[in-house]
């Protein structure tokens, strides 16, 4: 039984957004020119989080997809990130 089966689609759909934007303000706060690492660190998290789906034959696509779709957004926040802080 998957975390997602667990607690449902809703659930899925907070958590796994809300993981991302929180390593990025975690690691933005910190140090901002290291800020990139939370794009690994967010997949690594996941990985560990939803291994059951990422295993599983059905839901592997999906779930490449989504992390694909997630590292693109959180790439394209960083670089927004970055472009304000040097444009100031």
């Amino acid at each position: 039984e998957s975390i997602c089966e667990r607690g449902g689609l809703m659930y899925c759909l907070i958590v796994y957004p809300v993981l991302a934007v929180l390593c990025i303000a975690l690691f933005y706060s910190l140090k901002p020119q290291f800020a990139w690492i939370s794009i690994p660190c967010t997949v690594i998290i996941e990985l560990f989080l939803y291994w059951e789906n990422f295993s599983y034959y059905e839901a592997r696509g999906l779930m490449i997809l989504l992390t694909m779709l997630q590292i693109v957004i959180m790439a394209i926040i960083l670089f927004v990130l970055r472009w304000r802080s040097i444009k100031k």
